[in-house]
């Protein structure tokens, strides 16, 4: 198994793109993991993908100059940047308890309002109950190899 960075074309318009891949793609036996994306670059672009497949096939890939074969700390690396983990919220009881315990505590109060808009600040009030937050699943290339 190998992992392959490869360059693409891509003709992106507002709401479709289409993607051209180097000769020899054989999409059967190439799993796509992450691209990099940039969508507010229309028209013709050049951006990389990540991908993964059997080194028959990226033997074959790798003749093409647009592809290139990388470790498994470089694709974390890309597909880390390329593909962030989002927050996912869990618990609001459990936070807005906890902002109650802050916002109880004047100099934290002081604090808060010297590092938020009042627009973040108002977020704390307790009568717009805002949700607890979890860090989501990291991108890890050994779940595809």
């Amino acid at each position: 198994m190998k992992i392959l960075k490869v360059k693409i074309k891509k003709q992106r318009e507002l709401k479709r793109c289409r993607y051209s891949y180097p000769k020899g793609w054989n999409a059967e036996k190439i799993h796509v993991l992450a691209y990099e994306d940039h969508p507010e670059n229309l028209g013709n672009v050049e951006e990389d993908c990540l991908c993964v497949t059997d080194d028959a096939t990226a033997a074959t890939l790798l003749k093409q100059p647009e592809v290139k074969e990388i470790t498994k700390n470089e694709a974390d690396s890309f597909g880390r940047q390329w593909r962030p983990s989002s927050a996912i919220i869990t618990d609001e009881n459990k936070i807005i308890e906890i902002v109650r315990k802050l916002l109880a505590k004047p100099k934290i109060v002081t604090e808060l309002r010297s590092v938020l808009t009042d627009r973040e600040f108002n977020v704390l009030n307790e009568k717009k109950r805002e949700p607890g937050v979890e860090k989501g699943k990291e991108f890890d290339i050994n779940e595809f190899i």
